[in-house]
Order: structure tokens, then C-alpha cells, then sequence
């Protein structure tokens, strides 16, 4: 008991800095809109307002997680821990990954709280770079540094600290349709950063999954919920895309296993 007590202290306290800095940013977002001019004297819940307490607490969350040094992530950035060739293979299996589960999760239709205000978010600058760029950024920060990181190095068995990383990653979506992804997600996303224990690879598929949803969501607006694969191509054609998908990441990732240490 005392050694998962000791343990937990740091990924906890990753989890709290997480959920702080997402308080703390609705507040500063709040607070400018209640001294702008525009909003004369009132809330305003926009989306521009949204889409800064985003960036606030994405920034907030990622900069304590680089600064605090028992985290030990300041080097998390310098390379990308492996052979190029491998680097390569552990990014393809990532993007397959997120195809392939991407479209089994349409045909899970679960309910999708946040699709209005994503939509929202990504009309505005702000909320792409929110969405898109800083916020994985800050999410690879916290959940593959900040809570597997402290694990590994304890002595945790990396199947439990990829486990652990990957549920949490899931559940604080807070919304059905992208907790089941996100959980599958962050399980590749442990793989290659207990290989590499380097944030790069994860960063770089996590950007571009959030960014291709963004462009999605700009160039279509309210539309966008209704282009799925399974509307697309069809019923069969789109399971069978996503089966050839999901071979593919696991075959990559067997080569990316083999070429790593």
C-alpha cells in the first residue's frame, strides 16, 4: 500500500494541476469579459471567450508540468527518442490507429456533448490553436508526461502506467462520444512514450488528429457531424477501411516495438 500511495503522489498531482488549470482559465476568460468594454459589464460566454480559457489553461497546465522538476519532463522535447526509421513507423501506427477508431466509434452513437461548441471553438483563430495545437500539446504534458512518467520511473510495470495514463486521458473528455476513442488513443499513445520517453511522436499524431477535425469543422461548420465514414462510403466499405486500419497500426507497431528498446 505505501509503495502505490508513494507512487500516486506525482500523477495525482498532475491530475490536479490539470483540473486546476481549467478552473483557473474559465476565470481569467471570465474576468477580461466582465472589464471589456464590449461585453458592457456582463458575461459573455462566446466562443472567443471559451476558446482564450482554453489556451489559459492548456498554457497554465503545461507550463507548471515543464517548470516543477520532480516531473521531470524539461527534456521531454529534445529528440524523439528512437531511429528515425522507427520514429516513422510509431507515427503511421498512430494515424492508422486513430482511422480505424474513428470510425468504429461512429457506430457506437453515443451522444456528443460538445459538438456545438467545438464547432464554435473552431470558427476562431484562438480556438484552432487552442484545439489544435497548445491544448494536445499540454494534454501529452499531463497524461503521458505528467501521470506516466512518475510511473515508470517508480518502478511501475509499464502495462499499469500505460493502463492508468490512458483511462484517465479517456475520462476527462467528460463526453460519451470521445471517451472510448480517447481511452483506445491514449493507449497507442503510451506505447511510444514508453519507448521513446519522448513527447514528440505523441504530440506530433496528437496535433494532427485535433487539427484535422478542426479543418473539418471550419470548412463544413454545422454540417460537419454528419460526414462520417459510415455516411460516406457506407456501411461495409467503412468497417472494412477500418479493419484494414487497425491491421496496419498493428502491424506498425509490432515494427516499431522490434526497433525500439
Amino acid at each position: 500500500m505505501e509503495k502505490w500511495i508513494r507512487l500516486s503522489v506525482w500523477p495525482v498531482a498532475a491530475l490536479l494541476v490539470f483540473l486546476v488549470a481549467q478552473v483557473v482559465g474559465g476565470v481569467l476568460a471570465a474576468a477580461g469579459t466582465m472589464f471589456s468594454p464590449a461585453a458592457g459589464g456582463g458575461l459573455s460566454m462566446s466562443s472567443s471567450v471559451l476558446a482564450i480559457a482554453l489556451l489559459c489553461s492548456s498554457l497554465i497546465s503545461g507550463a507548471v508540468l515543464l517548470c516543477v522538476k520532480p516531473f521531470g519532463l524539461r527534456g521531454a522535447f529534445r529528440g524523439v527518442g528512437c531511429p528515425w526509421q522507427m520514429a516513422l513507423a510509431g507515427v503511421l501506427s498512430c494515424l492508422c490507429g486513430i482511422v480505424g477508431l474513428n470510425i468504429l466509434s461512429e457506430y457506437l452513437q453515443l451522444p456528443d456533448s460538445m459538438e456545438s461548441e467545438f464547432i464554435a471553438l473552431s470558427g476562431t483563430w484562438i480556438g484552432v490553436l487552442a484545439i489544435g495545437i497548445v491544448g494536445p500539446v499540454a494534454e501529452e504534458l499531463v497524461f503521458r508526461g505528467g501521470v506516466m512518467e512518475p510511473l515508470l520511473r517508480g518502478g511501475c510495470r509499464p502495462s499499469v502506467a500505460i493502463g492508468v495514463s490512458a483511462f484517465l486521458f479517456g475520462v476527462v473528455h467528460f463526453n460519451p462520444a470521445q471517451i472510448p476513442f480517447a481511452l483506445c488513443v491514449g493507449i497507442l499513445f503510451g506505447i511510444v512514450y514508453w519507448r521513446t520517453r519522448s513527447l514528440v511522436i505523441t504530440c506530433l499524431c496528437h496535433i494532427l488528429n485535433n487539427l484535422s477535425s478542426v479543418c473539418l469543422m471550419r470548412a463544413y461548420g454545422e454540417e460537419a457531424g454528419d460526414l462520417t465514414f459510415r455516411s460516406l462510403l457506407g456501411v461495409w466499405p467503412s468497417v472494412g477501411v477500418a479493419v484494414v486500419a487497425l491491421i496496419l497500426c498493428v502491424w506498425l507497431m509490432r515494427l516499431f516495438l522490434r526497433g525500439t528498446r
